[in-house]
């Protein structure tokens, strides 16, 4: 939520505080979720790294439309105006 200058303008923008925290709780909440979602949606492992590897994979896939929601919907708001 740091302010930066525009490129074009340089007027310093940010993102608008509270959608960001919402989006910034939700990105905490949903990779362990989709995780352990995916572990219990594969059932039985034959080795440590299968274990993580399904673990990350479904983390992976639980972020990606959390994080494309967040470049969508969190806008850029001038500050200091």
């Amino acid at each position: 939520m740091r302010g930066s200058s525009c490129a074009s303008c340089g007027a310093t923008v940010s993102v608008a505080r509270l959608p960001s925290i919402f989006f910034a709780l939700l990105d905490a909440l949903v990779p362990l979720l989709t995780g352990l979602l995916a572990l219990m949606l594969v059932g039985s492992f034959s080795s440590t790294w299968a274990f993580a590897l399904t673990f990350v994979v479904g983390a992976l896939i639980g972020v990606a439309p959390v994080l494309w929601a967040y470049v969508r919907f969190v806008p850029l708001v001038r500050r200091g105006a």
